[in-house]
């Protein structure tokens, strides 16, 4: 899941800087509270939740 896995600014982000830092607190929040995510667009995984092991 590399859209959280790695702490860049993407290059289709309208603004980089700020969109990478709400992905980090996102990231955060979501193991803080084992969310499940839907991931529309990845041909591997469909859905992925969370936890503080990963």
């Amino acid at each position: 899941m590399g859209y959280l896995k790695y702490h860049i600014a993407f290059k289709t982000d309208f603004d980089g800087v700020k969109a990478k830092q709400e992905r980090i607190q996102w990231e955060k929040q979501a193991k803080e509270e084992q969310w499940k995510i839907l991931l529309y667009h990845d041909l591997d995984f469909d859905m992925v939740e969370l936890n503080y092991s990963e």
